[in-house]
């Protein structure tokens, strides 16, 4: 169920790690969604596993961005066998919903259609994992984990949203920069950090922010 990892780890991968998935629960809770302990784990690996241990954006984003997601489905459908495609498929899904969370938080600015392009990829990828693990005996458990991530990508997005926005709290002289990545993303986690601050979300906060 791991990612690749070198074995061991450092007193500083295994805090990370706590948080990680410490603020997962949360995120989880705060957004009303339930998941298989099997996928929590998964998903905490994930992002250590693409952040190596440096929760950051900029970290994040260059191990995300580096695979685009036309060249692993290529991959995938030139695969020479079920073993190897499966492999790039879980690669894409992996990919496209850390790519999308970090549209979902406003870090990168998606062009149109992007975000609607990673669900639609990652959920199918993840469902076609889910459907080959259940006809495979030894991997009925990858066959939960890829169900829950196909079947709530979009709810896992904003939940990952969260927990990278929590990693990186805002002061409230941020607050015209949060409104401008909600108001492009919609994101209920950055609706969320914008009520926290005092400011309703909606067309009437633009003038109170700007002054």
């Amino acid at each position: 169920m791991e990612h690749d990892h070198a074995a061991g780890g450092t007193m500083t991968e295994i805090d990370v790690s706590d948080y990680l998935r410490s603020s997962l629960a949360v995120a989880l809770s705060h957004q009303h969604i339930e998941a298989a302990d099997e996928t929590i784990f998964y998903v905490v690996n994930l992002l250590g596993y693409y952040s190596g241990g440096d929760v950051s954006f900029s970290k994040l984003e260059e191990g995300v961005f580096k695979h685009p997601l036309a060249g692993l489905y290529m991959r995938a459908v030139g695969a020479d066998s079920p073993k190897e495609q499966q492999n790039s498929l879980r690669r894409l899904g992996d990919v496209a919903l850390l790519a999308a969370s970090l549209c979902a938080t406003g870090s990168v600015p998606a062009k149109s259609g992007f975000s609607e392009y990673y669900l639609s990829m990652g959920a199918a990828a993840y469902g076609f994992l889910a459907e080959a693990a259940m006809d495979s005996s030894h991997a009925r458990l990858y066959a939960v984990v890829f169900g829950e991530l196909a079947t709530k990508f979009s709810e896992f997005v904003h939940v990952l949203a969260e927990v990278l926005e929590s990693a990186h709290a805002d002061a409230p002289s941020d607050a015209l920069r949060l409104y401008e990545n909600w108001s492009r993303t919609g994101s209920t986690w950055l609706a969320h950090r914008l009520r926290c601050l005092g400011i309703e979300p909606s067309a009437a906060s633009v003038s109170r922010l700007q002054h």
